[in-house]
């Protein structure tokens, strides 16, 4: 058999397609497994690498540390507005434990104007001034008052009141509650806010009235030291209270000098009274009692004339101070004696005691006194004794009226109370 032989071209592409064929063939075949290793090899992790960025973005600062606080005290800071053109009533002051009431039948108020301007009544007489806040401080000036003269109580009540008014310190406003805090935040002012003090006409009422007994002496008194002349009277028993001058009329109540009177009156209060009119106006219900008196001295007239003392003999019936009233022992009469060219003696409830006496007007002073050294084995006796001889050497003023004699120290805030003896 012959071979052909074919050309090379010819035979270069039966080569390569026998390759392909091979190929072709081998991919259909099944794949050849490769045995597993026994532990498995991970793949590694993939490095994490920022995505750069076109524009570097700036770096966020850290947010500053805030350290904790104490939460802060709640408190009621009322603004300047909060108080101008208000007005306030008192209900009670005085220390923070020890609040009081106002005395009966007085009226405290606080009225606040536009300008920094304060004013309102202390019980008896009225008062102006003027007022600066900050923030929930508050500083107002000592207030100038009227000089209107009404009982002791009401006149030691209306002291503490501008003082305390004096030394505000500081004040908070809760509704219609108002509290001022003095005295280095030892006391307190608590007041009620007030629209119209005169639609208050109840008890209740911050001037509510009331009905009361008075009693009217049987002469004028002097009122103002100028020779203005007032009815003499009274809300105390004789024996119990001194006259004092009312610059005012009763309504329904015709009034005879040289009689003394026992009424039934409904007292008022009056809001923010004109300077030199009562506090309080009376209107007549009944006369209980009228009777014919023989004319007696005024006051000012005894006072004056200091020979109307001599040789006369007086008991001491109470010591009040601080608007405590304490009578007198029982058991160990005081008596003060008023002898000739000014001699003054008498018995301090144990000792006997010499001095001398000296009257200016109405006022009066007495010298170093010298007494006996008796000691007694009571000793409330002997702390009478002490407490009478120390306010007799402080005595300031006198008054003489219907068998009275009424010396009073420590600026007024101190009473002695005598009666005239047989």
């Amino acid at each position: 058999m012959s071979t052909t032989h074919l050309p090379f071209s010819r035979r270069a592409l039966v080569f390569v397609a026998l390759i392909v064929t091979a190929a072709l063939i081998a991919g259909c075949s099944e794949p050849t497994s490769v045995p597993p290793t026994e532990t498995a090899t991970p793949l590694p992790e993939p490095t994490a690498t920022a995505a750069p960025t076109a524009i570097p973005q700036p770096t966020a600062k850290p947010e500053p540390t805030v350290e904790p606080t104490a939460a802060p005290v709640e408190r009621t800071i009322a603004p300047r507005d909060a108080l101008a053109g208000t007005s306030w009533s008192v209900r009670t002051f005085g220390p923070l434990r020890l609040q009081t009431r106002l005395v009966r039948g007085t009226t405290l108020t606080l009225n606040f104007g536009n300008e920094g301007e304060v004013s309102g009544s202390a019980g008896c007489n009225t008062f102006t001034s003027s007022y600066v806040i900050t923030g929930d401080t508050i500083d107002i000036q000592p207030p100038a008052r009227t000089r209107k003269s009404c009982g002791l109580l009401t006149m030691r009540q209306e002291y503490y009141y501008l003082e305390a008014l004096d030394q505000a310190i500081r004040f908070t406003v809760n509704g219609d509650r108002l509290r001022l805090i003095y005295n280095r935040g030892r006391g307190a002012i608590n007041l009620m806010q007030v629209e119209n003090y005169e639609e208050a006409n109840d008890a209740n009422a911050p001037m509510g009235g009331y009905q009361t007994t008075i009693y009217v002496g049987p002469q004028l008194m002097d009122c103002d030291g100028a020779g203005q002349t007032c009815l003499a009277i009274r809300e105390r028993e004789q024996g119990e209270g001194r006259y004092l001058p009312y610059n005012g009329s009763i309504a329904g109540f015709d009034y005879v000098e040289g009689f003394q009177y026992e009424l039934k009156v409904q007292a008022q209060p009056v809001a923010n009274p004109e300077p030199g009119a009562p506090a309080i106006q009376y209107t007549l219900i009944e006369i209980v009692r009228r009777e014919a008196v023989s004319a007696a001295p005024t006051p000012t007239a005894i006072a004056k004339a200091g020979s109307a003392l001599e040789k006369t003999a007086w008991q001491l019936r109470a010591i009040e101070s601080a608007g405590v009233e304490t009578p007198a022992l029982d058991s160990a009469a005081i008596t003060l004696l008023f002898g000739e060219e000014n001699a003054v003696g008498g018995s301090a409830g144990c000792n006997t005691y010499v001095g001398r006496y000296a009257i200016d007007g109405g006022a009066i002073s007495f010298s170093r006194l010298v007494m006996t050294l008796k000691a007694c084995g009571d000793a409330a006796v002997m702390a009478q004794e002490q407490t009478y001889l120390k306010a007799l050497q402080a005595a300031e003023t006198i008054a003489v009226f219907e068998g009275q004699l009424v010396l009073t120290f420590d600026g007024g805030n101190g009473v002695l109370r005598f009666t005239l003896l047989p």
